[in-house]
């Protein structure tokens, strides 16, 4: 479920609950599910390990007057509540989460930097990462522990941002 693009956790906690209970109204444990399982995957995010050098990465790429954005379908509330928790807001000039789909969060990101596609690199951990910056005509670079979640072999594949600066 966390490559297609179109499906936000409400459509997939929708079909699950009406799978489960067919006739009835599953407007009330919908959401009390969707807000628990926000807080939970709130929780878990904050806490989780950086990826080994994803911060200095970050600190480089914003010195050298990079515009840096995120594009996640992660509920954008929530996104944006884990980015501050984790004090890394203050190097994104956007962030970008569901409901709006990553082909739109590019399309953003160009109107805002009046990049062209070609000029835009997306880095990203997902097969649906991949797919979006394709369809959109930017460079991809995967990040990972697992090349093979991808369909097609990303062009810049590296397991951890410690090899950032020296692959490309």
């Amino acid at each position: 479920m966390r490559d297609d693009l179109h499906n936000t956790r409400i459509e997939i906690f929708k079909k699950f609950f009406l799978t489960i209970y067919p006739h009835n109204d599953i407007s009330t444990i919908l959401k009390k599910s969707l807000n628990k399982f926000t807080i939970l995957c709130e929780e878990a995010v904050v806490s989780v390990p950086e990826v080994k050098g994803a911060l200095k990465t970050i600190k480089i790429l914003k010195n050298l007057n990079k515009r840096l954005f995120i594009s996640s379908l992660t509920p954008e509330d929530t996104l944006k509540r884990i980015v501050t928790e984790r004090k890394i807001d203050i190097y994104f000039e956007h962030i970008f989460g569901s409901p709006d789909t990553k082909i739109n969060h590019l399309k953003k990101i160009q109107n805002i930097t009046n990049l062209n596609p070609s000029q835009i690199v997306y880095i990203g951990d997902s097969n649906s990462d991949m797919v979006a910056s394709m369809e959109f005509g930017c460079s991809y670079i995967g990040i990972g522990k697992d090349e093979s979640i991808y369909n097609v072999k990303p062009n810049y594949f590296l397991e951890n941002y410690n090899s950032f600066f020296d692959k490309l």
